[in-house]
């Protein structure tokens, strides 16, 4: 794609999107792109959006657009990457509905519409089943098994999606039976009853820009971190430009919102900060309990969790699970046990302290990454920055939105932990007013 430089980074990407229908004819969409929102989340299988058209050309009945899953859109984003390897987003994607189709009644023809696309790997997913059974299997190589020979993920030439990016080793081989299931069905639950090699009771499987990905929230956070970004309205970090050009801001965010820093009643019942197991064996009429406290010191996104920093003394009843012990040990190592009110633990954790902010589009950040951000303090003016939210943040979402005018994002990021011990002056603050 030809190089496009601008003082203004929500103009710096080039982008293409060109609409295929179910016969082979291709058309240019941009000039008739009101919004295009491309959507990458941790938390979703795969990556999905839609594009909002201002039709004048009867794009409908002459292209004989239907929706059907026949047709298909291939979308490039290429943005310059500060010298470093760039990454390009190009794929193709399934056009999967049309709707909220509004003639204007003007005489012109105009019509406004939404085409949904979805990643060409979901529709492999909901037209597959998987029925059998896999014997002394780690859950690693259950995953490579359906990724490479049922999904066949990267075997799709022109599709610009790659084969699976990670899969983070697992322990203890399985004896399961899969009972029909859709393949994204099996990720899922491998991912809630797994425990990766190096011990950590997290798994996720999501898709992102680079591919799909069966890891732990930990190995995610381990990555070193790709941005620094300041969410404060004054630019901390300007290029300045030639005279009468304005300035670079490379680093500022918009719309900063701390969503959520905490809610106790919900990180209490989702069982942040414990739970308790409870298995019983219906034939030695033998029951157990298994508890897990407080989180321990060492998050790799801050140096103190939540259960250090509130010293939080709730009762592990709140989160309760039962379940038959038999069936447990299918999957785990009895030792094991407490990974189930460890993966909620988790779960509740890295949905926590929740920022959402906007930025110029960037296609080389991903859903999965780990960014730095720097949260102004409203008594120190060092620019360090308050010391208790700052700091490494994992992006769990990204919106991406293109129009002919700019392209930028809308990022979604949690981090599960401080990086300081809560100061002792924090007593004594009512009294120094």
């Amino acid at each position: 794609m030809a190089e496009q430089q601008s003082l203004d980074p929500k103009l710096n990407s080039a982008w293409a999107c060109t609409l295929t229908n179910q016969e082979g004819g291709e058309v240019d969409l941009i000039p008739s792109i009101m919004q295009l929102s491309i959507f990458e989340s941790i938390y979703n299988n795969s990556i999905f959006g839609n594009i909002i058209v201002m039709d004048n050309m009867g794009l409908l009945e002459k292209f004989a657009m239907l929706g059907s899953g026949k047709e298909s859109v291939t979308i490039t984003i290429e943005t310059p990457n500060e010298g470093k390897d760039e990454s390009v987003f190009n794929k193709k994607l399934i056009i999967n509905s049309l709707r909220d189709v509004t003639r204007t009644g003007d005489g012109t023809g105009q019509t406004v519409y939404t085409l949904g696309f979805v990643s060409p790997y979901l529709v492999t997913n909901n037209v597959s089943r998987i029925s059998r059974s896999f014997d002394a299997m780690t859950t690693t190589d259950i995953v490579d098994y359906v990724s490479r020979d049922i999904m066949k993920f990267g075997t799709e030439t022109g599709t610009g999606f790659s084969s699976l990016v990670t899969n983070t080793p697992s322990k203890n081989p399985k004896h399961i039976v899969v009972p029909n299931w859709k393949p994204f069905e099996l990720f899922n639950f491998l991912a809630r009853n797994s425990v990766s090699a190096s011990g950590q009771s997290n798994y996720i499987f999501f898709e992102n820009s680079a591919g799909f990905h069966f890891t732990t929230i930990d190995e995610l956070k381990k990555a070193p971190s790709i941005r620094m970004l300041h969410a404060t309205e004054v630019p901390l970090n300007m290029v300045e430009a030639s005279p009468g050009q304005g300035v670079i801001i490379s680093n500022k965010t918009e719309d900063f919102t701390e969503i959520e820093r905490f809610n106790t009643s919900k990180a209490v019942v989702g069982g942040m900060y414990g739970g308790k197991v409870i298995t019983h064996n219906i034939l030695t009429k033998e029951i157990e309990s298994y508890e897990i406290d407080t989180t321990e010191k060492g998050s790799d996104l801050g140096t103190v969790n939540f259960g250090e920093v509130f010293d939080a003394d709730f009762v592990s009843d709140s989160n309760l699970g039962y379940m038959s012990s038999n069936y447990l040990y299918g999957y785990h190592d009895k030792s094991e046990i407490p990974h189930y009110p460890r993966y909620d633990q988790k779960m509740m954790e890295i949905r926590t302290n929740n920022v959402k902010f906007d930025v110029p589009g960037d296609s080389n950040i991903f859903a999965g990454d780990v960014i730095e951000i720097i949260i102004p303090s409203q008594t120190d003016q060092s620019g360090e920055g308050d010391p208790y939210i700052s700091g490494n943040f994992l992006v769990t979402a990204i919106h991406h939105k293109l129009n002919n005018t700019e392209y930028t994002m809308t990022l979604e990021c949690n981090k599960d932990g401080w990086d300081s011990e809560v100061s002792g002056d924090a007593k004594s603050f009512m009294g120094a007013l």
